[in-house]
């Protein structure tokens, strides 16, 4: 588990970074995963087995 300081300044940095979409699977934590869902709005995906990702 991160801490909530270091999840936050990680959320921050890629937002001011301006990552477009983000993916996160289980082994990133369900406290993570909210906060990109929060963050990211529909710029954020849970990954899957079997999710398609189209690049380009």
């Amino acid at each position: 588990m991160q801490s909530p300081g270091l999840l936050k300044e990680t959320v921050k940095k890629l937002k001011d970074m301006k990552v477009e979409r983000i993916y996160a699977g289980h082994c990133t934590g369900f406290e993570a995963m909210g906060l990109f869902m929060v963050k990211f709005g529909k710029a954020f995906e849970p990954l899957y087995v079997g999710k398609v990702i189209e690049l380009g």
